[in-house]
């Protein structure tokens, strides 16, 4: 059996692994290598988004999902803003938990909330006057898993002004056991400049 599988892939190297054997295993490139634990895989990603920014039809295929982003504002300028993080398009109730912390060099800030419904806290990032970009890593864990409220944490920078910058992290879950499809980046400010990037991963487990 195992040699007869094993001529059988080389002789079709992308064939979908999970059709012969258990499990989510697959061949992601004519090579036939295989997908392992803890590997990034690009997804999808996007530019020049002025509002929301929305990945959506998201796959199962992967364990846990990473999302990379350079930010900066339309408005002010000075002053930082920030942005919030949504699942499935849910914006009802109080199926949020936030906080987050953040130094500007001087000065540690701690925010707490039990719920919200706007969503889960970004990290600050520049607003339009500043020379400055921010940038920010949004992982999320488990996201396929239907028996826990999804947990996630970011990590950043961004600047109150060209001088005094804005380092942080955030954390909360979302209190659903839905597997998340879609994720939405909203900005809490004016709006997201035109080169701002937004990159999302999938990570293998």
């Amino acid at each position: 059996m195992k040699l007869a599988l094993k001529k059988l892939l080389q002789a079709h190297p992308s064939i979908q692994v999970s059709t012969l054997l258990s499990g989510t295993l697959t061949t992601p490139s004519a090579k036939g290598a295989l997908i392992a634990d803890g590997d990034y895989y690009s997804i999808a990603s996007t530019t020049g988004q002025a509002g929301n920014v929305t990945f959506s039809n998201i796959p199962s295929t992967y364990k846990h999902l990473e999302l990379r982003m350079s930010l900066r504002d339309t408005g002010g300028t000075t002053g930082i803003a920030e942005w919030y993080v949504t699942f499935n398009g849910d914006t009802t109730g109080s199926n949020y938990w936030k906080s987050r912390f953040y130094g500007d060099g001087s000065s540690l800030t701690g925010q707490d909330t039990s719920v919200s419904s706007e969503g889960i806290w970004g990290v600050h990032y520049p607003r339009n006057g500043s020379a400055l970009t921010g940038c920010a890593i949004l992982q999320i864990n488990d996201y396929q898993n239907t028996n826990k409220w999804k947990t996630i944490h970011s990590f950043g920078g961004g600047g109150k002004d060209t001088s005094n910058v804005a380092l942080g992290i955030s954390f909360g879950h979302w209190k659903s056991t839905s597997a998340i499809t879609s994720i939405t980046i909203s900005p809490n400010q004016t709006g997201f400049v035109s080169s701002n990037t937004f990159a999302l991963y999938g990570i293998a487990g």
